[in-house]
């Protein structure tokens, strides 16, 4: 039985009302805070956190910035990417201080400990130009796998439009020879965007956003083999307004999806696509979502203040929200398994 509860929370900065349905028991939601914890402007992305040093990293695509935000002392430091437009970010394996980036079509190491501004970091191109020759191309969203592959997605935009079914969602992975390898796993995407995988690898889940879509395959960790597409839920169908952007798993198996031009983050059924429970924002564009803080069951949520630069969708969106006592967790992030020096 559903039921409806409005709950006003105070945030560290100022109040926000949050509203939960959900299909879980009364109770549940009564403790959950929303708070803004970052103060940007843009469109803000790719939330990562990272373990050891226990600092949000996220990035401002248009801006060619990533952001460290660190929770013990609310200090947020950037660094600028001057390759071009940044939209995902992963920390490496044994590699502290450098920082796995996709920048405009280009997939680039960072030099970067996020503890000052840097105007100029020094960037290596490990791999060059995914979509070569092709104006309007850039990386959108992606993540690291179990094996530490690195899934990044391309998307295309051009005269302030989203063009359909161009993209092409790719795995990397860096071999023995010195050198970054790139498979394609779907096509035809028209904007590559959140995906994650069941803690057992076996369901692979990914969005394409303008299908409304989040979609589930049968996933094989070893040989990185995806099959068996079916539709886990259709936003719309459901009768939400917005888009499905970026996404993060738990662990109890269920899914966290951001509804971008929606005002909401969905917590969504893995197995029915039932919706658990959804929270509502004081902004517009919820663009994506991850778990972090030292026991990994903070929700930080990143919002945008536009998706064409010289286009405002919200004055308000850009900053960072952390949700609090959601009554669940997630999985520290994978990361990105670099086997040469690329000094």
């Amino acid at each position: 039985m559903r039921f409806i509860l409005a709950i006003y929370v105070f945030g560290i900065f100022f109040s926000y009302g949050v509203f939960c349905s959900s299909s879980e028991k009364p109770g549940n939601d009564q403790k959950i805070s929303l708070e803004k914890v970052a103060h940007v402007r843009g469109l803000s992305e790719g939330p990562h956190w990272d373990v050891r040093t226990q600092k949000l990293y996220f990035v401002q695509i248009w801006k060619q910035l990533i952001y460290s935000y660190n929770p013990a002392t609310e200090e947020v430091f950037y660094a600028y990417i001057k390759n071009g437009p940044v939209s995902i970010v992963s920390t490496i394996e044994d590699t502290p201080g450098k920082l796995l980036v996709a920048s405009g079509t280009d997939i680039v190491l960072v030099t970067w400990d996020g503890e000052s501004n840097d105007d100029n970091p020094e960037i290596k191109v490990l791999l060059n130009s995914i979509e070569k020759d092709k104006k309007g191309y850039r990386f959108n969203d992606g993540k690291v796998d179990a094996l530490g592959r690195f899934w990044a997605g391309t998307m295309c935009q051009l005269n302030h439009k989203n063009i359909p079914k161009v993209g092409t969602l790719y795995i990397v992975e860096d071999d023995v020879n010195g050198k970054l390898n790139i498979e394609t796993k779907i096509s035809s995407v028209s904007i590559s965007n959140g995906l994650d995988w069941q803690s057992d690898n076996k369901v692979f889940y990914y969005i394409d956003t303008l299908t409304d879509k989040v979609f589930a395959y049968d996933f094989d960790v070893s040989s990185s083999n995806i099959t068996n597409k079916r539709v886990l839920i259709d936003v719309k169908e459901k009768g939400f307004k917005g888009y499905p952007d970026g996404m993060t798993i738990d662990t109890d198996g269920n899914l966290w999806v951001a509804l971008v031009h929606g005002s909401k983050v969905l917590h969504v059924d893995s197995k029915s696509g039932t919706i658990l429970k959804e929270i509502d924002f004081p902004v517009k564009m919820v663009t994506s979502v991850a778990f972090g803080g030292p026991n990994l069951d903070i929700l930080y949520v990143t919002t945008a203040t536009y998706d064409f630069p010289d286009k405002i969708v919200d004055e308000n969106g850009g900053p960072i929200f952390a949700l609090k006592n959601l009554g669940v967790k997630g999985f520290p992030p994978h990361l990105f398994k670099l086997n040469n020096n690329y000094e």
